[in-house]
C-alpha cells in the first residue's frame, strides 16, 4: 500500500492513522537495516489480530522493543532521521516529559485532551522498551514495588503536563493520588529528569536476554504487562494495514492476559481516543 497515493480529508481519524503508518514504515526500515527486534504491542497488536489493522476508533500506534534493541534504535534514529521526523527521548530531548521514546513528525500537529490543559504536539508513534524482571520471585516482588514507587514519583514530577487526569474508570487510589497532586502541584518543585533517570535505570537493571519474565513496564497497565518472555519471542509476523509486521510469538496469550476477551468489542463509552483534533497540517505534497 503506497500511503503517499492515498487522499484523505483533514480533521479525520483516518488521516491520523495513515500519517502514523508513514512513521511506522520508517521505524521498521531502521529496525530491518540494523537487525533490531521490535513488535506491535497493546491496542495496536489487538487491532492487528482482530481487524488486520487499526482498531477502528484507535488513534495511535504502540511498538515494543527489547531493551538492548531499544537503546540501539535511539542511537541510530538520532543519526538517520531527518526533518520532519525526529526521535524524542527524555535523555536527549529538552522538555520531553515521557519515560519512553517517540518518533514524531513536525508536518502534523494535533491537540490532545488527556490532561487538565489541552496540549499541542507533533503527531507521533510511541516506542516502549521491553524490560526484564529478576528470575528470583522474591527479588521480583521487591523490584516491582520499587518500580511502582519510582513511577509514582516520576508522574508527580510531570503532573500537570503528562498525567491523564481526565481518564475515566480510574481506581479509587489513583483518584486519591490525583486529588493530592491537584492540591500540592508537585511538578513545581520536582526535577522530572532526575526522577525519569532513576526510573529508567531501575527499568534496565536486570538483563533482558537472561530473563524469564519481561514486559512493557512503562505501559498503562504497569506490572500487569509482565508476561513470560516466551509470549514475546521468537517474534512472528501478521498483517497490519497491508504491511507485514512483527508481533509477539504467543500474541493470543499476551492479549488475553492484558485484555481478557479481547475479541469482544467494548461498549462505545469505553472506546478511548487520545487526540481531540488536527489543528495544523503542512501540505507534504508541495
Amino acid at each position: 500500500m503506497d500511503l503517499g497515493d492515498i487522499c484523505v480529508h483533514e480533521n479525520t481519524l483516518r488521516t491520523l492513522q495513515l500519517e502514523e503508518l508513514k512513521i511506522l514504515k520508517v521505524i521498521i526500515d531502521i529496525c530491518n537495516r540494523h537487525n533490531l527486534r521490535y513488535c506491535l504491542i497493546g491496542g495496536t497488536l489487538l487491532g492487528a489480530v482482530r481487524h488486520k489493522g487499526f482498531i477502528p476508533w484507535d488513534d495511535d500506534i504502540d511498538i515494543g522493543m527489547p531493551r538492548p534493541d531499544y537503546e540501539k534504535f535511539l542511537q541510530q534514529a538520532q543519526k538517520e532521521l531527518k526533518e520532519p521526523l525526529a526521535v524524542k527521548c527524555f535523555k536527549f530531548t529538552p522538555n520531553y516529559k515521557y519515560s519512553f521514546a517517540r518518533v514524531d513528525t513536525s508536518e502534523i500537529q494535533i491537540e490532545t485532551n488527556s490532561t487538565n490543559t489541552k496540549k499541542i504536539e507533533n503527531l507521533w508513534v510511541d516506542i516502549f522498551p521491553i524490560d526484564a524482571m529478576p528470575n528470583n520471585k522474591f527479588l521480583s516482588f521487591l523490584h516491582q514495588k520499587r518500580l511502582l514507587f519510582l513511577r509514582l514519583m516520576s508522574k508527580y514530577s510531570v503532573f500537570n503536563e503528562v498525567v491523564g487526569q481526565n481518564k475515566k474508570n480510574r481506581p479509587w487510589y489513583e483518584k486519591a493520588l490525583i486529588a493530592l497532586g491537584n492540591k500540592i502541584n508537585p511538578d513545581r518543585f520536582m526535577d522530572y529528569k532526575k526522577w525519569y533517570t532513576k526510573l529508567d535505570n531501575a527499568y534496565k537493571k536486570y538483563p533482558y536476554e537472561t530473563a524469564d519474565v519481561v514486559g512493557n513496564l512503562c505501559g498503562v497497565y504497569k506490572m500487569h504487562e509482565l508476561v513470560p518472555k516466551s509470549y514475546f519471542e521468537p517474534f512472528k509476523t501478521l498483517e497490519f494495514e497491508g504491511m507485514t509486521v512483527f508481533v509477539p510469538n504467543e500474541y493470543d496469550k499476551y492479549l488475553k492476559h492484558i485484555y481478557g476477551d479481547y475479541m469482544k468489542l467494548p461498549p462505545e463509552d469505553k472506546r478511548e481516543q487520545h487526540f481531540a483534533k488536527i489543528i495544523y497540517r503542512e501540505d507534504v505534497d508541495k
